[in-house]
This record gives structure tokens, sequence and C-alpha cells, in this order.
């Protein structure tokens, strides 16, 4: 019997968990590209609107986005999953003042 094919066609990168409130508008996202230009990687960074370049910057339309391999990818979302500003706070900011302290951090 012919087994299915699984593909993984996009990554969430976040610094908030799954039932955080504030992941939805701090999340990036790590997406196959359906149609790739020549000479471009398979997979582009977006935060839904935006496109993010190699210095993980959001800089041009998600449709215009540039490819990168998986790997560069999610170092590009990862870095930049930190610096997200919504409403004039970072990522970074909200996740410190709206995440519980660790025991250990005490």
């Amino acid at each position: 019997m012919t087994e299915p094919i699984v593909t993984t066609t996009r990554h969430e990168v976040s610094l908030f968990p799954l039932d955080d409130i504030n992941r939805r508008a701090f999340t990036l996202y790590v997406e196959r590209l359906r149609y790739r230009r020549p000479g471009e990687g398979e997979w582009r960074v977006t935060d839904g609107v935006y496109g993010y370049n190699e210095r993980a910057l959001p800089d041009t339309d998600v449709r215009d986005a540039p490819g990168f391999d998986e790997t560069t990818a999610l170092g590009i979302a990862k870095e930049a999953a930190r610096h997200i500003v919504v409403n004039g706070m970072s990522a970074t900011e909200v996740y410190d003042r709206t995440r519980p302290a660790t025991e250990g951090a005490r």
C-alpha cells in the first residue's frame, strides 16, 4: 500500500507559548514558497504582511519576500521574533511584562 506524503509548508516562530494571548500579534511565519524565482531558496519569513530580509528586518511586501534555505529562514525568524513591535512595544518587552518570572531567577 502506498503511504501518504506529508510535507511541512509552514513554521510559526514566537517568544510566546501557544496559549498566550500575545502570540497572535508577535508571531512570524517561515513559509515554503509555492513558486520560487530562479536561484532563490524555498522558504520566506513573513509576519503576514511584510517579508523579512537577511538582516531580520521587514523590508518588502510579503509577495516579494526573498527566499532562503529552511535553516537560514528559521534563523532569521528567531532573531526577528525578539524585535517585532506592536503598539510601540517589542515582543521582548511584552514578554518580560506579561510572563511570570521563573523560580530560579528569584
